[in-house]
């Protein structure tokens, strides 16, 4: 596929390779075919170009991000190129939240300082870029931007308080003071001033005292808020334990001092504000064993509960001791907790008894106790109910993976498959998604409608290619098998482009394919069945192959010269073959003119005219002019009156100045002005090269003897003349000069020329004998006999066997023949 395909079909070729699921070639196909026009200078057509790709993209709904980051990294620049600086920035921005979004994040922070270095003087652009360096967590360039920014506008009351708020960050406590000060003189009633104010004021006061410690006793303690004047800083509560006294630090208001903070690692070191727990709340913290047994063994019904697990009765015990734990949960944790642990000795096994522990310590926020009955259930239990267990220790261990294999797992063992594919479908850890499909995928085999969803969302996902490949093979094999060709073959030919196919599969898809216009898939195809052809031994198969791929893309070279050769290697030069090289000949094969060549004289015999012509016509464009020569030679043989042939070897002869051959052509055939149409446009040619340079003798010479076949000889003569005054091929011209003049009866012209061709010297000999015989004939015609009688005598002693000068004594009257005979030259 050319990247310099018409504009028209931009949108046709990259809505056929996204539909067909070639993301990366439709994207290379747009690179290729973007930088070929840029190269030519045609920037709004490249443009066009990508934003079709990226419209077709938008409208198939494709989420591949880094096709995204291609495409805009290829129309920003040329946004700029072209002085659509708003597009260019615009897209440039696209780019920088696509490269984040792929966690390039260095390659972002360098698009962005191109932008701020270039583009400063744009304050919304300045904005927009200070957002994202927020997000990034690039505060100190963020706050660069910002700072420029009030220099300018020194009463921006929304620059100041971002400033403020960078600072704040960046732990530039004082920084941030000064600013949040100036938005409260411009703005008075501005909350988040006032609040950074009296937040930053509060660290600074803690900065600058020292804690104290005070000794609390064990007794129900008060929570005072803070004053209206003052405020003091939230208590330090710590663990309370029986018998030890409370710790806890405050500040007094009257004691704070204005200091810098330090660090920005003083606002974690602050006290936090926690719930106001009483004492008289705590004391089931502290309960001991001893008082477990004292109050458990003052209970009736627990007593009742120890009797029957003495007896052997377990289960009424345990029902016992169930309704006890559940009476002390609201009462006291601590022997309720210690019952439920009792029972689980009894019945490790209990997972109702274990959910209840779990939520209970859940309740408490005591989040690793929970856990840990949740994982102790897990052990023990099955089916449906494992499913909870899973269900409750995800929502505490909302990131482990481990647990979403096994409620997976679970899932999939109760052939849940809906909510199996839910979990599936929500993954993003692509070790995690190709453990899942390779589990899955022996269960799918006969559900096509799973299958599907799996094998597209493993497409967007972009899995190993083991994987993809397994998925998109076998539902490409089950849609086929039920009928929907056209999705089968997209994903078997998807699967193609990770492992080869079976030569079967191809075959499948090559027998649908033919009968429908889908050029890329049928090259797809049909070039996988050409690549195993090496591999196939049996001659009819293979033969059987190649007439697959021919009815399938009829065009193409070399799946027809493949055949061509099948065939002339077994000697079938019958009309199969013939049909075949006439095709091939009709697809101009520049590429493979000696296969052309060497396939024509092995089936010259069998070609037509119209076949032969229309191979040395493929000679003549292939600019082969010896296999052209040839062919029409053999064209001549079959057809001695073929008119076009006959011009095609005279042209060659003249423009090749091959003397031999054009006196023998003009012995056999006689000048036409019936050749006109045929020598017309050569002749054009010949002039055009005549009026760019008029002194060229070789042009003269071709465009001499044109005039002299179709008749025109007052213009040979001139063309001719000029050939004789550059010294050139002179005694041949004289002779044809010479017949010229003869043509127009000016019969004396036609002598001295005649007589000068004979005089003068010459490689070709035939020059002389024909320049005798026509003085001869001349002679003849004169009725000088006797000078006739002579010109025989001296053609005889230079070839006795020259057929023309025969002929001529045979014409003579039979007295004048008589004189030769007794010379005896012509016996």
């Amino acid at each position: 596929m050319s990247a310099l395909f018409g504009k028209k079909n931009y949108g046709e070729i990259f809505e056929r390779l996204v539909r067909s699921g070639n993301i990366d070639i439709a994207l290379k196909e747009a690179i290729k075919n973007g930088d070929t026009l840029y190269d030519i200078g045609n920037i709004d057509e490249a443009i066009s170009n990508y934003n079709t790709l990226l419209n077709i993209f938008t409208k198939n709904n494709i989420s591949k991000h880094e096709v995204y980051e291609k495409i805009y990294e290829k129309l920003a620049p040329l946004y700029l190129d072209s002085g659509s600086t708003k597009k260019g920035i615009e897209t440039t921005l696209a780019l920088i939240d696509k490269k984040i979004t792929l966690k390039k994040t260095g390659e972002a922070v360098k698009l962005l300082n191109v932008l701020k270095s270039n583009f400063f003087n744009d304050a919304t652009l300045m904005l927009k870029i200070t957002e994202v360096y927020v997000n990034l967590g690039f505060f100190s360039e963020a706050f660069e931007i910002v700072d420029k920014l009030i220099q300018k506008e020194s009463t921006n009351i929304d620059l100041l308080k971002t400033g403020g708020e960078l600072l704040y960050k960046l732990g530039r406590f004082e920084e941030s003071c000064s600013y949040f000060n100036a938005v409260v003189m411009l703005a008075p009633n501005d909350d988040l001033a006032k609040t950074r104010l009296k937040e930053l004021n509060s660290y600074e006061a803690v900065s600058a005292l020292e804690k104290t410690e005070q000794a609390v006793t064990p007794q129900p303690v008060e929570f005072n808020p803070p004053s209206q004047e003052g405020e003091t800083l939230p208590l330090e509560i710590t663990e309370e334990k029986p018998g030890q006294p409370v710790e806890e630090s405050v500040i007094q208001p009257e004691k704070q001092e204005q200091t810098e903070p330090q660090t920005a690692k003083k606002l974690e070191e602050l006290p936090s504000k926690k719930a106001f727990v009483p004492l008289v709340m705590q004391i089931s913290e502290t309960t001991l064993l001893s008082d477990f047994r004292e109050i458990l063994h003052s209970d009736p019904e627990y007593l009742e509960a120890l009797e029957s697990i003495k007896k052997g009765d377990e289960q009424k015990g345990i029902e016992l001791l169930k309704k006890i734990a559940e009476r002390f949960e609201n009462v006291n944790f601590e022997v309720s907790d210690y019952v439920y642990n009792k029972i689980l000795v009894l019945t490790p096994a209990d997972i109702e008894v274990k959910l209840k522990l779990a939520e209970i310590y859940k309740e408490r926020k005591d989040i690793e106790d929970s856990i840990f009955y949740l994982r102790s259930a897990l052990k023990y239990s099955r089916g449906v109910e494992k499913l909870e267990v899973l269900r409750r220790l995800t929502a505490l261990l909302p990131g482990d993976a481990e647990l979403n294999t096994e409620i997976f797992n679970s899932y999939f063992e109760l052939k849940d498959l809906n909510s199996a594919f839910e979990i599936f479908f929500k993954l993003d850890d692509n070790k995690t998604i190709e453990s899942f499909a390779s589990k899955m995928l022996p269960s799918l085999k006969e559900d096509v409608q799973f299958l599907g969803r799996v094998a597209r969302f493993i497409k967007s996902k972009g899995l190993s290619d083991t994987l993809a490949h397994q998925y998109f093979y076998l539902l490409g094999k089950s849609l086929f098998s039920m009928g929907d060709n056209v999705e089968g073959t997209r994903w078997l030919l998807a699967a193609h482009r990770i492992v080869r196919l079976p030569l079967d599969d191809y075959v499948m898809m090559a027998q649908y394919l033919k009968a429908f216009p889908l050029e890329g898939e049928k090259e797809v195809v049909g070039d996988a069945i050409f690549g195993y052809l090496d591999s196939i031994d049996n001659f009819d198969i293979k033969v059987s192959m190649l007439r697959l791929l021919l009815e399938l893309r009829p065009d193409t070279i070399s799946y027809l010269i493949s055949y061509l050769g099948m065939l002339v290697s077994t000697n079938n030069l019958g009309k199969e073959t013939t049909h075949a090289f006439a095709r091939l000949v009709k697809m101009n094969p520049v590429d493979y003119t000696v296969f052309v060549y060497d396939t024509a004289l092995k089936l010259t015999d069998n070609l037509t005219i119209k076949e032969l012509s229309d191979t040395a016509t493929f000679f003549d464009l292939a600019d082969k002019k010896d296999e052209a020569t040839k062919i029409y030679s053999i064209i001549m043989s079959k057809d001695p009156g073929n008119k076009i042939a006959f011009t095609k070897l005279f042209i060659t002869n003249i423009e090749g100045e091959l003397l031999k051959e054009i006196l023998q052509f003009f012995n056999q055939f006689s000048p036409s002005h019936t050749y006109s149409d045929l020598v017309d446009p050569f002749m054009e040619k010949y002039k055009t090269k005549q009026a760019k340079d008029p002194f060229d003798f070789h042009v003269h010479f071709v465009l001499g003897f044109l005039y002299f076949l179709t008749e025109r000889y007052e213009e040979a003569v001139a063309s001719f003349q000029f050939v004789v005054r550059s010294h050139q091929f002179e005694a041949f011209m004289h002779y044809f000069l010479g017949i010229c003049f003869e043509k127009i009866l000016l019969q004396d012209f036609a002598m001295t020329q005649y007589n000068m061709a004979v005089k003068m010297e010459s490689n070709l000999p035939g020059v002389k004998l024909n320049a005798l015989c026509k003085i001869g004939i001349l002679y003849k015609e004169q009725g000088k006999i006797s000078e006739c009688r002579d010109v025989l005598s001296e053609i005889a002693a230079i070839n006795p066997d020259f057929e023309d000068a025969k002929a001529l004594l045979d014409s003579l009257p039979q007295e004048d023949k008589l004189i030769d005979l007794n010379k005896e030259e012509f016996k």
